[in-house]
């Protein structure tokens, strides 16, 4: 359960015999009487990122030699099965890492600035993907929906600001008008005058 390797397992098999079978040397009687040894590797790597490929490798090695011979023999297989396992296991560890920083890490950092885009926040940053392919367009596209969103923003900001200050102009008037009026701060001279003036104001609003 680890950040590269979510399963990961190497088994080591090594069986021997003082002599073959039957079976073994009915066709081949020359092997009659020889000890013999059997060497297995099994490895299986289960990668995290389901765009790295699963590893399962299996070794098998048999060794039907005079007896004297088969320890020397059985060390240096061993050793060299040591090696390749251990290549193995560094190849696809390094292809599993990579594709991690490929693939998984931008699209975690999408899937955090979709979040805070979510919130409002349309000024996020979007990663820059090289090489192409579909993660790449992916984060092309989510950077040109958060700058319209922003932009869209704006203009709702600014359609508003204004729209206040359309109303707010021919509100103030009427609201002077009307109260100078009803507390009699203005001669019935000057009534027609106001009069004239919250229905210039009121037309204004009208067509808003």
């Amino acid at each position: 359960d680890g950040e590269v390797l979510e399963r990961a397992g190497v088994l080591f098999s090594h069986v021997c015999g003082d002599d073959l079978p039957r079976s073994a040397t009915a066709h081949r009687p020359h092997l009659a009487g020889r000890g013999w040894e059997a060497l297995g590797v099994s490895l299986v790597l289960h990668p995290r990122n389901p765009y790295a490929p699963t590893v399962h490798l299996n070794v098998r090695h048999f060794v039907a030699t005079p007896k004297t011979q088969l320890t020397n023999q059985w060390l240096t297989l061993l050793g060299l099965l040591s090696v390749s396992l251990l290549g193995g296991i560094a190849i696809a560890g390094g292809l599993a890492v990579y594709l991690s920083r490929r693939i998984v890490r931008p699209v975690l950092v999408l899937s955090n600035a979709a979040d805070e885009v979510a919130e409002g926040n349309y000024d996020v940053e979007v990663p820059s993907v090289p090489g192409g392919g579909e993660i790449q367009h992916l984060s092309e596209r989510f950077g040109q929906m958060a700058s319209r969103l922003a932009e869209a923003e704006r203009l709702e900001r600014n359609f508003l600001m204004t729209v206040s200050h359309e109303l707010r102009t021919p509100l103030t008037a009427i609201y002077g008008w009307a109260r100078m009026m009803s507390t009699g701060e203005i001669r019935d001279a000057q009534r027609p005058r106001a009069a004239q003036a919250i229905e210039r104001n009121a037309s204004a609003l009208q067509q808003l």
